[in-house]
């Protein structure tokens, strides 16, 4: 899959300018936790759930499913920022770990990211992995996703009970003192795991999942509920498993007990600090908090370039009718749309977990970011765009090209899914006067923000050179074309000029013969998933209302919603996959006499 872009599509070649080289910093030593038992899954013709999305061979990597079983403690948790004691002891399960390492362990760059899966939309998804997986990749992480809880187990289950009906996480939640011991049930969740780290530092034997990959730290990281879970681990479980060096929290954790020692990194939305679990924590000695304005509890591209790719493949989730649909698609109804800020958060994931990596070999501590400004009465102030004021200020918040916020209304999940609004050439203009002035922007936004720390060189470049490539008020060949026709008071608006279709391949020449060409309107059905197919010419679909993922078999893949234009592909298979609202488009073919508008895919 190709890199996620924030700004315009470009081809960067950059230098990534590193931190210091990493030490030998000792693995915490743990005398209380037992590993989990390690097994390869082999079952043929089955597949496991929630398998990358990303074509982790053209990375160098590989993914491989274990089962983990072994025996866990209950624990009474009476205080959230007290140590827990043991209830009782000697509990089965049997659960899975997802595995995801360089092909080559000299690649291996000495951590492993053990990821909780986060399980509140009913199964396994890897929030931490799809935000930032270009970037564990090239640094040559290892990511490990742990299946703690009794939800996602069960899916597991339900999913594909071949490969998965041995699983469990149950034991009773109930405690001998009266009442219960978990909110969740998840009273096995905490061993879970704390024994699956164990595994990976001391586990030996055939089903090793990284033999051979000499381990230098091990951190642990959650998204939304899992970040939750998480900081309950830190403060509870962590002083008695004293298994990981360090914690990444993703939308975040909530407070921190100052005298476990280990550091924390949390990485907050404009969504998330709205809870009042989370807003009012503060910086410690061992903890970060570094808020992000304008995002929503996960960003566009992390949900247009994976998530929804992942939830949409794997079929769980399914609409009124039955059919499959991605988490975009059901989370439906929100009064502001397209979903999703388009400030991308895991920017801001990427350069944390180089500063933790740094704050647990050295001691040097992550910087502190500014807070969320708030009124006395506690609620969050806004300017005059109604941007909250405060917090991290990425350049896409900064110098953006449309309003982004963290916030939306309507049913079920909706308020976390915020909103990304286009701005219209004319508000473009009134902002930056043309193209040279919005990269000036950028470029001033970015140098500040990469000074802070707050986002990584690599990162930074990227930035940059995508501003500088975007067609953002160029005035030739890009949005806006000003003239005005003798002053006549009619003006013009390029909606599109492409020299390649949306995957990035370049057109070529047309095809010889008598032109006769083809404008057609086409409704597609909501939710309406399209059959592989290609078409022999080139094709351009102005989307007048509605919106449509496309997507080709080389995973190229790309969203377009009502105003944009799809320069479709030729002679290539691809497929379309419609969301919540019927799509209506109006197409022209540049065919010849007798050439068909498309055809069956080979």
């Amino acid at each position: 899959m190709k890199r996620i872009s924030y700004f315009a599509p470009v081809a960067v070649a950059a230098t990534v300018l590193a931190f210091a080289s990493l030490t030998s910093a000792p693995l915490f030593a743990s005398k209380s936790v037992s590993p989990a038992e390690i097994q390869k899954v082999v079952v043929p013709r089955t597949q496991l759930l929630d398998a990358s999305v990303v074509d982790l061979a053209k990375h160098g990597y590989e993914e491989q499913e274990y089962y983990a079983s072994g025996t866990a403690n209950r624990y009474r948790i009476k205080n959230p920022l007290d140590t827990a004691t043991i209830v009782d002891s000697n509990h089965p399960y049997k659960t899975r770990i997802v595995v995801r390492r360089p092909s080559d362990p000299k690649r291996f760059n000495g951590i492993v990211v053990v990821e909780w899966y986060n399980v509140s939309a009913g199964q396994d998804i890897d929030f931490c992995w799809g935000g930032s997986h270009d970037y564990l990749m090239r640094k040559g992480y290892v990511w490990v996703g742990v299946s703690a809880q009794r939800v996602g187990v069960k899916q597991l289950n339900i999913w594909n009970p071949a490969r998965y009906s041995t699983l469990s996480a149950e034991a009773s939640n109930d405690d001998p003192q009266g009442g219960t011991l978990d909110d969740r049930g998840d009273v096995l969740s905490w061993d879970i795991f704390g024994q699956v780290g164990a595994a990976l530092l001391g586990h030996k034997g055939p089903a090793d999942p990284l033999a051979g990959f000499a381990i230098k730290r091990l951190i642990a990281a959650g998204e939304s509920q899992s970040a939750l879970r998480l900081t309950t681990y830190y403060n509870s479980i962590q002083p008695l498993h004293n298994l990981y060096q360090g914690f990444l929290y993703y939308d975040a954790a909530g407070s921190l007990r100052g005298d476990t020692k280990v550091p924390a990194i949390s990485v907050g939305t404009e969504f998330g600090a709205t809870f009042p679990v989370i807003s009012v924590a503060v910086d410690g000695p061992f903890l970060r908090r570094w808020p992000v304005a304008g995002t929503s509890h996960v960003s566009f591209p992390e949900m247009d370039s994976y998530v929804d790719v992942e939830t949409l493949r794997d079929g769980f989730l399914k609409s009124p009718d039955g059919k499959p649909v991605s988490l975009t698609q059901a989370t439906a109804g929100c009064k502001q749309t397209p979903l999703w800020s388009r400030v991308p958060t895991e920017l801001v994931l990427n350069s944390a977990y180089e500063h933790l990596t740094h704050w647990i070999d050295d001691d040097t501590a992550a910087p502190a970011a500014p807070s969320f400004e708030r009124s006395p009465d506690g609620t969050l102030k806004r300017d005059t765009d109604g941007e909250l004021l405060g917090g991290i200020r990425l350049p896409q918040l900064v110098a953006p090209t449309g309003k982004n916020s963290g916030f939306n209304s309507g049913p079920g999940t909706c308020m976390l899914s915020g909103f990304h609004h286009e701005y219209s050439p004319a508000e473009l203009k009134a902002r930056y006067h043309g193209h040279a002035g919005y990269v000036r922007e950028v470029d001033k936004a970015t140098q500040e923000v990469l000074k802070a720390g707050f986002i990584l060189p690599y990162d930074a470049e990227y930035i940059r050179q995508s501003a500088k490539a975007s067609d953002v008020l160029v005035e030739i060949g890009g949005v806006v074309n000003t003239d005005r026709q003798a002053n006549s008071g009619i003006e013009v608006q390029e909606l599109m000029r492409a020299d390649a279709s949306w995957n990035g391949v370049a057109y070529g020449v047309y095809s010889e013969g008598v032109a006769e060409p083809v404008v057609a309107i086409i409704t597609i059905p909501a939710h309406k998933e399209l059959t592989w197919h290609s078409h022999p010419m080139p094709s351009f679909a102005y989307i007048l209302s509605g919106e449509i993922t496309v997507e080709d078999k080389e995973g190229n893949k790309k969203h377009f919603t009502a105003g944009e234009v799809m320069p479709e592909t030729v002679n290539t298979a691809h497929r379309g996959i419609v969301g919540d609202q019927p799509a209506i488009f109006i197409v022209f073919y540049a065919r010849t006499k007798g050439m068909p508008l498309s055809q069956p895919a080979k």
